[in-house]
């Protein structure tokens, strides 16, 4: 299994989490959540190369466990629930280039992708060696049924579809449609640098199944990420 020497890893682990407390470094599986995402990673990429950006003493020891350092501890002014994630890699990726060197490319994985396969991040930067007009490499989810199918409550609670004009429309007539699985990006640097979007006419991305990754939002998403993962193991 080869080391890609090419890529700083950002990991954006700020200490509040209002919907699940400790989300983070609560444990699944008997492990704190983020220790399952950081073993994947570290498969692929040398510990020199990850950067936890953190602002919670917690976790910078439970990542010191795993044998990490935690270089910083991330300023309060982008610690609160607005701070978009690129702000916080762009701050990494300044830090690490300006006490080492210009690297190629960012890799920017949530602390809470515990399904994270490397042979997935292997595939990404493969795909971006080769293909060099891609700017960002991302893991997106298929739509089950046609988005252009949706509906709504109005503000009377009145139903009311997206597309009426489409009522009639056969299902398998609509084209696919994605959404952001939330997992990983792996970006060409001067994406972050220039805070240039994330999703543009360069981007990229592999489906995924849908048992290989979920968003932790609540305590529901919690137990359901706790079985897939149970069964990603076996």
């Amino acid at each position: 299994m080869s080391i890609i020497s090419e890529i700083l890893v950002v990991v954006p682990a700020r200490g509040g989490s209002k919907r699940v407390k400790n989300k983070n470094i609560r444990l699944i599986n008997n492990k704190p959540m983020i220790k399952w995402t950081l073993n994947e990673i570290l498969k692929v990429i040398d510990k020199n190369k990850i950067i936890i950006s953190t602002d919670d003493e917690k976790t910078k020891r439970i990542v010191e466990e795993v044998g990490l350092e935690v270089p910083f501890t991330r300023p309060t002014e982008i610690s609160d629930d607005f701070t978009p994630t690129q702000d916080v890699a762009k701050h990494a990726l300044n830090w690490y280039e300006k006490n080492n060197s210009k690297i190629k490319y960012t890799l920017i994985i949530y602390p809470t992708a515990i399904l994270l396969k490397h042979v997935d991040l292997l595939h990404a930067y493969n795909f971006m060696k080769k293909k060099s007009s891609c700017s960002v490499f991302f893991t997106a989810g298929e739509f089950s049924h046609p988005i252009e199918r949706a509906f709504r409550l109005d503000n009377k609670k009145q139903f009311k579809m997206i597309n009426p004009n489409l009522y009639k429309k056969r299902t398998q007539d609509f084209e696919k449609t994605f959404y952001d699985a939330g997992q990983f990006y792996l970006c060409k640097s001067e994406i972050i640098r220039d805070s240039k979007p994330l999703f543009n006419k360069n981007s990229n991305f592999i489906v995924l199944k849908k048992n290989r990754f979920i968003d932790i939002d609540n305590e529901d998403d919690f137990e359901l990420a706790e079985t897939l993962l149970k069964n990603q193991i076996k």
